[in-house]
């Protein structure tokens, strides 16, 4: 999860850029947006 993106910075590559080098799943955070995370038990 990709969270506190410049607003000058264009989200997709950001997404891009970090698929690159993660190899599980990319999302970008959106504003006023909640997330739950779940632990693992």
């Amino acid at each position: 999860m990709l969270t506190h993106i410049p607003p000058w910075t264009n989200p997709d590559v950001c997404r891009a850029e970090a698929a690159e080098v993660w190899p599980g799943e990319v999302e970008v955070a959106e504003p006023n947006h909640v997330y739950l995370i779940d632990s693992p038990s």
